[in-house]
């Protein structure tokens, strides 16, 4: 059976919340494609996505760049390596095809990640280094989105979960 995203939450110590939120954000909580679809990767090339294939994002990036993006917590390489070396795994990218391994993954990484700041966490979970530009522009999207960070953050009633206290 699969597991819940609060068991995941849980198991990796940070709140039901915070993971739904990064889910809700990355993916919408879909670990597959809706429908048929075409995505411009790497020079513009088309590629062709069909229903039910697991979801890739940032297509358009190199090896380099850190790769595209997959399933549901949309994990990039860089990512899954700082997972690997903190906890000692063996999860591959070809894991993260797993809807239950992508969660459990991003889950752990957000605990990596785990500032006590909601919108500090997201920004952090994305890349954005403190101070930077795309920093302060992922906090105010998490924050527009979400609500105000903290102890005091808005419920997100889109979602099945429901806000916890840090």
């Amino acid at each position: 059976p699969l597991k819940s995203i609060e068991t995941h939450a849980k198991e990796a110590g940070i709140t039901p919340r915070l993971l739904g939120q990064r889910l809700d954000q990355e993916s919408n909580r879909k670990h597959t494609e809706p429908k048929d679809a075409v995505k411009k990767g790497k020079g513009g090339k088309k590629i062709k996505v069909e229903k039910g294939d697991v979801k890739i994002g940032d297509i358009h990036l190199t090896a380099k760049q850190g790769g595209p993006a997959i399933g549901i917590g949309q994990l990039r390489k860089p990512a899954l390596d700082h997972v690997t070396t903190v906890h000692g795994t063996k999860t591959t990218m070809k894991d993260l095809q797993d809807r239950e391994k992508n969660i459990q993954t991003a889950a752990r990484y957000l605990k990596i990640k785990d500032t006590g700041d909601e919108g500090e966490t997201q920004a952090a979970y994305r890349g954005a280094k403190p101070g930077s530009e795309a920093h302060k522009d992922e906090k105010a999207a998490h924050i527009k989105k979400f609500g105000r960070v903290g102890l005091k953050a808005k419920p997100h009633y889109g979602s099945a979960l429901t806000p916890t206290k840090r």
